[in-house]
């Protein structure tokens, strides 16, 4: 059955949370990760009726940012609960794995690309930075990890 979320953010000096955004939809409950400029929570939906979308929610107002609206791209995996995205160092891209593949999405204008073209593994899942979740190297050298699948016929 489909879920519903709120998402609130509290000061941790004290004071009341505040609303950042509900009616969040997931089968399976919802991943979050901010941006490491601390401007964004990303997230992806999970919709029984409708594709699965990557949005952003601005810490500052609430405003809502749906990255893949206008792809005919579905950021579908098999993971339960999704997996969350994970941010660029410098919180211009979100990188998301879908269908087998490595996808980077673009803060600013939408761009959603492809990285593993030609890539004869299936990829599972983005190997998380320690203590964060990002995709960079502690040398923040940009470098991403991926764990595959390789599937083998009898």
């Amino acid at each position: 059955s489909q879920l519903f979320y709120e998402l609130y953010l509290s000061p941790l000096k004290g004071g009341p949370p505040k609303l950042l955004a509900d009616s969040l939809k997931s089968s399976w409950g919802l991943s979050f990760t901010w941006s490491p400029n601390g401007r964004y929570i990303a997230y992806m939906t999970e919709d029984e009726e409708a594709k699965d979308e990557l949005f952003l929610i601005s810490t500052v107002d609430g405003s809502q940012l749906n990255l893949t609206e206008d792809t005919d791209i579905e950021l579908t995996n098999s993971s339960h609960p999704p997996l969350s995205p994970l941010w660029s160092s410098d919180s211009k891209h979100l990188f998301c794995v879908a269908r087998g593949d490595l996808w980077r999405i673009s803060v600013a204008d939408k761009t959603v690309e492809k990285l593993t073209d030609g890539f004869d593994r299936h990829v599972v899942r983005i190997v998380r930075c320690a203590k964060a979740d990002t995709v960079w190297t502690p040398d923040n050298a940009e470098v991403i990890y991926i764990h595959t699948v390789h599937f083998k016929s009898a």
